[in-house]
């Protein structure tokens, strides 16, 4: 009787932790409606709708409102969105998603743990207090690119890039992207330009483009060949 006493003992222990553990979780819910353009696919403004609604469910959850009312920086809360839906939000499921012309709406609900997301904030907001110094100066790096810098004049960035291989004997151009979004954060038209093809290993080149008036934020990144 005593092996069956401690296996039984064993689970309800175990019954017990997965409830705390659930019980320390709260719900956040999240809708967002896309149109997506000609150029666009179905399933790519699917999975932005997707995404938006996941990031409004973050951005409306009553914790990360309160815990990030003395940020003011807009990037800053827009890192801190991407890292938590990144990997803290559990069990998202998609209540509806409907499609209406070019218009998709995701409306979905997810899971989170108040004490964690308090956490990573507040981390956040201390390295912001105290600074480290800054090892590298790379802001993205692909298969043959690296983005080293970039500085934004109105609504033209001037980017500087660094080809990391002999592009030259590849025979085609690499591509970087840059995605832009507005003042609440949501997506715009994007824009693709092009490094120079015959550039040696090492070499480093400066382009300027223009972006869309209205962009309040924006990354740069390598094509992901």
């Amino acid at each position: 009787m005593k092996p069956l006493r401690i296996s039984f003992l064993v689970l309800l222990l175990s019954s017990i932790v997965v409830i705390s553990a659930f019980a320390k979780q709260v719900e956040i819910s999240g809708k967002y409606c896309y149109q997506y353009g000609d150029s666009e696919s179905l399933m790519i403004a699917k999975e932005i709708s997707y995404a938006m609604a996941l990031r409004k469910a973050i951005e409306t959850y009553k914790t990360f409102v309160t815990s990030t009312s003395i940020i003011e920086d807009f990037q800053m809360k827009k890192d801190l969105v991407e890292t938590i839906a990144s990997g803290y939000v559990d069990n998202v499921k998609v209540i509806k998603q409907h499609v209406q012309g070019r218009i998709v709406c995701t409306s979905l609900v997810g899971y989170v743990n108040p004490d964690a997301v308090k956490s990573i904030i507040s981390r956040k907001v201390e390295k912001i207090k105290h600074p480290k110094k800054r090892e590298s100066t790379v802001v993205a790096e692909g298969k043959y690119i690296r983005i080293l810098n970039y500085k934004r004049i109105g609504n033209e960035v001037s980017i500087l890039y660094q080809a990391k291989k002999d592009l030259s004997s590849y025979g085609f151009k690499r591509t970087i992207m840059i995605d832009c979004f507005d003042k609440d954060g949501y997506p715009m038209e994007g824009k693709k330009v092009y490094a120079k093809s015959d550039l040696y290993a090492g070499e480093i080149r400066r382009l300027t483009v223009r972006i869309p008036s209205g962009t309040a934020s924006f990354e740069i990144k390598p094509y992901k060949d």
